[in-house]
């Protein structure tokens, strides 16, 4: 199956943002599944109001060994969706 790493964070201590754990909830969600309901991505979601994303924090969430964490497959597939400060 598939793997997907979605992460929203809102507390950001120099400039906050609202609404980045709401949107990564609704990314995971859509990613877990296809329309017909059938498995799509097994999804990593890590959210919060200020955590530090790192491969340490990734592992410590994560089943998946910190080694295979940078691996890809030819099958792999990428998104990344961003929020910026105004």
């Amino acid at each position: 199956m598939r793997r997907a790493l979605v992460v929203g964070i809102d507390g950001y201590k120099f400039a906050p943002l609202a609404g980045c754990a709401n949107d990564a909830n609704v990314m995971t969600n859509l990613f877990a599944k296809h329309y017909d309901g059938s498995p799509n991505f097994d999804v990593l979601l890590i959210t919060g109001p200020s955590i530090q994303v790192t491969c340490r924090t990734i592992a410590k969430k994560s089943p998946v060994s910190r080694h295979s964490l940078g691996q890809t497959r030819t099958s792999a597939a990428s998104l990344i969706i961003g929020r910026r400060h105004a």
